[in-house]
């Protein structure tokens, strides 16, 4: 071990940084075992193994207390993927890792670190090819009571619920309800263009091409 000017050298005698290390340094793993699919990580680790085999779906899985600085990689050692909750929420894929620094520009002081092979969720948007390591938190749908809409090459394609609890599916099928004046209700109308044109009624139910 060498010192210069306050920076410290281990296996080299001419530090160039505060430390300076020539050589590999092995970080040894801590092991955790989630309960009924939860898990809290351990803060005196920097290298934590998740195991998951024994679970039943994704593991929820919470940080500890961040550090500014701090770097801590999780790794998702079995067949179910990490919701880490607190990140805001990142999910690691099974068998792969994600590490994570402290921040204090983070907004929970834990900041996903680019590179890594997790997926924030906050930006995990449903694939036009497909997706995967989904749980029931996830859905397509809305969480009040607002219609769902469905629209192709921007035309109005289907909906369901909403106040007035008609249901569609088919091109411009139904359209006039996005009108929100045409208070009509308990339509179905399957095909499309069917009950297109449509602006007043209720309890119809139409199906086929144009009906």
């Amino acid at each position: 071990m060498a010192t210069q000017a306050q920076n410290v050298g281990i296996n080299n005698t001419n530090p160039q940084t505060i430390l300076d290390i020539e050589g590999d340094i092995a970080t040894r793993t801590t092991n955790a075992f989630p309960l009924s699919n939860a898990v809290t990580l351990p803060s005196n680790s920097s290298f934590i193994t998740v195991l998951t085999t024994a679970s039943t779906d994704t593991v929820v899985c919470t940080l500890p207390t961040w550090k500014n600085g701090k770097r801590i990689v999780i790794f998702a050692a079995g067949p179910h993927p990490l919701k880490i909750v607190n990140t805001p929420s990142v999910i690691i894929p099974s068998y792969t890792s994600a590490e994570f620094i402290g921040s204090l520009f983070a907004p929970s002081g834990w900041t996903l670190i680019e590179g890594s092979t997790a997926t924030s969720s906050s930006s995990l948007n449903w694939s036009t090819s497909g997706n995967a390591n989904l749980d029931t938190t996830n859905f397509i749908g809305t969480t009040d009571s607002s219609m769902l809409l469905f629209r192709i090459n921007n035309f109005h394609s289907g909906q369901m619920g909403g106040i007035y609890n008609n249901l569609s599916l088919g091109y411009r099928s139904l359209q006039k309800l996005e009108d929100t004046s045409n208070a009509f209700q308990y339509n179905t109308a399957i095909g499309d263009f069917s009950m297109g044109l449509r602006e007043f009624g209720s309890k119809n139910t139409a199906i086929g091409f144009a009906t």
